[in-house]
């Protein structure tokens, strides 16, 4: 069995973005293992209270 590769950086890929009034909430990011992860900003949220937001639109 192979050994899994240790996760040692991750890059920011969406934003989490609260649906009342579209407040970020936290980032998504995936690690270099292909691992994806949400990094909260404060509370948690549920899924039903938040939308991800593609980093690609961001300016600049």
């Amino acid at each position: 069995m192979a050994k899994k590769q240790p996760k040692l950086e991750a890059i920011p890929v969406w934003k989490v973005r609260l649906s009342a009034d579209n407040t970020i909430v936290g980032y998504v990011y995936q690690w270099n293992t292909g691992d994806v992860q949400i990094r909260w900003l404060g509370a948690r949220r549920t899924l039903k209270e938040v939308y991800y937001e593609d980093l690609e639109n961001e300016p600049g």
